[in-house]
C-alpha cells in the first residue's frame, strides 16, 4: 500500500484543525450565553484534560515519549504558560465581542506576529513581499479594531485588544514549539495546558463557593467543545508543524475565517460591519502574501541545499 506524501498529510491535518477550530468559536460563544469564564473553564478544560489523559495513557504514546530532562521541562513550562495566557485572552475576547466573526479576523494575525518574532528571536530577515504582507495585515487589524483614532482607548473594551494580545502569545508559543517539535510532544503540551487552566478555574470556584450547575443544553455544548477545542484543535494544529511549515499552516488556517463567518450568520444571525469586513479582507490578503513569500523562501533554501549537496 502506497504511503501518503508527508506534505499532503500535513495539509490534511492542518485543514482538519481549521474545521475543529471553527466550531470552537461558535460553541464557546453559545456556552457564554449562560456561563461565565470560570464555569466555562471548569467544564471545557476539565473534560479536555480527560480526553488528553486518555490519549497519553496508551502504550504507543509512552513508547515514543522522549525522556523529560530539566531543559525539556523548562521549555514545556514556558510553552504551557504562553498557551494558557493566550487562551485566557482569546476567550475573554469572545465574551466581549458580540460577533465571533470579528474575533476570527484578529485571531488570524498570529502568523504575522510569528514572522515578526522570528526576525527578533531567530535572526531572520524580511523581504519586500513579507514586509508588505505584514503592513497590510496590521492595517486591516487596525480597521477592524477601531472606528477612528478617537476610539483607540476602547480597543480593550470591545474585546479586540484582548484578541491581539492572544495572537501575540500564540505566536510566541508557536515559535518555541516549532523550534523544539522533535523533543516536546504536542500531546504533553495540550494535556498540561488543559490541566493548568482547569486547576485555575477549580481553585477560584472553590475559594469563592461558586455553583457549577448548568443547563443540559449548555452541558452538551461544553462537552462537544472540550473534544474539539482543548484536544483536537491544538493537537492537530501543532502536529501539522511536523510536516509543513508554520507559514503553510497559516495559509490553510485562513479558511477558518470563512467557516466562522458562515456559522455565525447561521447560528446567531450576525455578520461583521462593512468596515470590519473590509479590514478583514485586507488583513487576510496580507497574511496570504506573507505566507506565500515565506513558502517561496523555504523552497529556494531547499533547492540551494540540494545544489550544494550535489556539488
Amino acid at each position: 500500500m502506497q504511503k501518503i506524501n508527508p506534505l499532503y498529510f500535513g495539509y490534511i491535518i492542518a485543514f482538519m484543525s481549521v474545521l475543529t477550530n471553527s466550531s470552537v468559536y461558535i460553541l464557546s460563544k453559545l456556552a457564554f450565553r449562560e456561563v461565565d469564564l470560570l464555569i466555562f473553564g471548569f467544564y471545557w478544560f476539565g473534560f479536555g484534560l480527560i480526553w488528553n489523559m486518555m490519549n497519553v495513557s496508551g502504550a504507543a504514546f509512552r513508547k515514543r515519549l522522549k525522556p523529560m530532562n530539566k531543559s525539556n521541562f523548562t521549555i514545556l513550562t514556558i510553552i504551557v504558560v504562553l498557551e494558557s495566557i493566550a487562551t485566557y485572552f482569546f476567550f475573554t475576547a469572545l465574551i466581549k465581542t458580540p460577533n465571533p466573526g470579528v474575533v476570527v479576523f484578529l485571531g488570524s494575525l498570529s502568523p504575522v506576529f510569528v514572522t515578526i518574532l522570528a526576525v527578533g528571536l531567530l535572526g531572520e530577515r524580511f523581504n519586500t513581499a513579507e514586509l508588505i504582507g505584514i503592513l497590510l495585515s496590521l492595517a486591516g487589524a487596525l480597521i477592524i479594531s477601531v472606528d477612528g483614532i478617537e476610539n483607540l482607548r476602547t480597543i480593550f473594551v470591545n474585546g479586540n485588544g484582548q484578541m491581539i494580545v492572544s495572537a501575540i502569545f500564540y505566536a510566541l508559543a508557536t515559535i518555541i514549539i516549532k523550534k523544539n517539535i522533535r523533543i516536546i510532544d504536542v500531546s504533553v503540551v495540550t494535556m498540561n495546558r488543559s490541566l493548568v487552566l482547569f486547576l485555575i478555574s477549580l481553585v477560584i470556584i472553590l475559594t469563592q463557593h461558586l455553583s457549577v450547575s448548568v443547563s443540559p443544553f449548555t452541558f452538551r455544548v461544553l462537552l462537544a467543545g472540550s473534544v474539539l477545542g482543548p484536544f483536537f484543535t491544538v493537537y492537530l494544529l501543532y502536529s501539522s508543524l511536523r510536516y509543513i511549515g508554520a507559514s503553510n499552516t497559516a495559509v490553510v488556517s485562513s479558511a477558518r475565517n470563512v467557516f466562522v463567518l458562515l456559522a455565525a450568520w447561521m447560528v446567531f444571525g450576525t455578520l461583521p460591519l462593512k468596515l470590519q469586513l473590509i479590514g478583514g479582507a485586507i488583513s487576510i490578503t496580507g497574511i496570504l502574501l506573507l505566507s506565500a513569500a515565506r513558502s517561496r523562501l523555504v523552497w529556494i533554501r531547499r533547492i540551494n541545499s540540494l545544489k550544494l549537496s550535489k556539488g
